[in-house]
């Protein structure tokens, strides 16, 4: 229940009700911190996106030095679901606070058991990377861990909903050129695919690909490693 917050798990309780249930029983798990604990820093390898049940936490951007407050019922790092990512700051507890953690790993390995639903997950998951890339060409734009408003962005609701209504044919067009704003297939890059800014702390730590194991976007998706010069995001 503490993941209907968002509209994606909203929709997937909706059209993919026993999916979604066995995904709440599973694969969250529950986080205390104490007032000053520290979450994460910038430049760990992120795993878990995160939901806010009470308290409040603060956020650091490692470069803009911006500090955000976090409150209840507000999610971040959903970022990881879709993509290798090194955390952009640092996540501390303004108060005593409790919080749900989504291991990728774990999620990836529950939904990849209902192989008839990963369509969607797929194309929810290309939308994703696309906005993040439009994010990050920005000029002075610096990404961050926290929801960036990808999630509830235009186009996203305009996906969700087209998939509610079940108009495949809409859903299509919604996704069309998704691809083309993945990071190694950008048409903005000038050679080899490379993007050609690269802020810091954006690099995992090892060799990894775009979901790990489970292959939830892997018919959309290359399948060599990432290395340093092509993997920046």
């Amino acid at each position: 229940p503490r993941l209907m917050v968002h509209p994606f798990f909203v929709n997937m309780m909706d059209r993919f009700e026993a999916l979604m249930r066995k995904v709440c029983f599973k694969v969250p798990n529950p986080i205390l911190l104490s007032r000053a604990d520290i979450l994460f820093s910038a430049g760990e390898e992120g795993k878990s996106m995160y939901f806010l049940h009470t308290g409040s936490l603060d956020y650091l951007q490692h470069e803009t030095r911006e500090l955000e407050n976090i409150a209840v019922n507000e999610w971040f790092c959903e970022v990881v679901l879709w993509t290798p990512w090194v955390n952009q700051g640092r996540l501390r507890a303004r108060t005593e606070s409790e919080l749900f953690e989504l291991p990728s790993e774990k999620f990836r390995e529950v939904v990849s058991e209902y192989p008839k639903h990963l369509s969607f997950m797929r194309m929810y998951g290309l939308q994703f990377l696309a906005l993040l890339h439009e994010l990050y060409l920005e000029k002075d734009r610096h990404l961050t861990d926290l929801d960036m408003k990808i999630s509830v962005s235009e186009r996203m609701t305009d996906l969700l909903q087209v998939e509610l209504a079940g108009d495949t044919d809409d859903l299509q067009t919604v996704t069309s050129n998704v691809s083309s704003f993945i990071p190694w297939q950008s048409t903005k890059s000038p050679q080899n695919g490379h993007l050609t800014q690269v802020p810091r702390y954006v690099r995992a730590k090892s060799r990894l690909k775009l979901t790990g194991e489970s292959g939830i976007l892997d018919e959309h998706s290359p399948t060599k490693d990432f290395d340093q010069e092509s993997f920046d995001i």
